[in-house]
């Protein structure tokens, strides 16, 4: 029940942030910002996307907690932890996948229904495109998330009101879902596309660096 629901957000994001429904719906805004700011709206088009679905999973933990604490009625810390953890790194993966199945995949799953006999043909030529997708999710978790944990606003304020910072913990909820993801994406395509393997060492790398400064 929790996934259907989950779906329908994810679905509506990828919906009001695609290129064609932004142009059908504001086509004088999108005309004026394609010709004023040409490089801007390319980066926007290409990435908004998946940044529009970013912001909803990084809420996403908060609503997961939220559940566990005061309608499940978990106790202790650790299991609480435990369940957004886990919760957290499902609906993740789901909605990468419902992104993808709500688009090319599913426009080969009819190729597939009116031609059962190249399978193997239209999969083979439209798996390694979705990859593109996953490529992009990868280089703005590398430009935005990452980097973003070096911004501690707790201790940004403490510097600025000049009182003791208090220590920096690791939200495992949080942190092992996104490493998880990456990891599972990078074996999944290490085969099919490659070029996604810089992607995910940079991001593995940038990783390490922050987690061993920060923790």
């Amino acid at each position: 029940a929790g996934v259907l629901v989950w779906s329908v957000p994810v679905t509506g994001i990828q919906t009001l942030a695609s290129e064609e429904n932004l142009r059908a719906w504001f086509p004088e805004n999108v005309l004026w910002i394609s010709l004023k700011f040409p490089v801007a709206y390319k980066f926007a088009m290409e990435y908004l996307p998946v940044l529009a679905l970013m912001v909803l999973i990084d809420l996403l933990p908060y609503a997961l907690r939220l559940l566990a604490e005061n309608f499940e009625f978990r106790k202790t810390k650790t299991d609480i932890n435990r369940s957004v953890m886990w919760r957290n790194f499902l609906f993740q993966f789901f909605s990468l996948w419902l992104t993808v199945f709500s688009s090319s995949l599913m426009d080969s799953f009819r190729q597939i229904i009116d031609r059962p006999s190249c399978m193997s043909t239209i999969l083979g030529g439209s798996i390694p495109k979705v990859s593109f997708y996953f490529l992009s999710f990868v280089i703005a978790r590398i430009g935005t998330s990452m980097p973003l944990l070096l911004l501690r606003i707790p201790a940004i304020y403490s510097l600025l009101s000049r009182t003791k910072p208090d220590l920096a913990y690791c939200v495992f909820e949080t942190e092992v879902p996104n490493l998880m993801i990456i990891f599972v994406l990078a074996l999944m395509y290490c085969v099919v596309a490659p070029a996604m393997m810089p992607a995910c060492f940079i991001f593995f790398a940038l990783s390490f660096g922050i987690y061993k400064w920060l923790f």
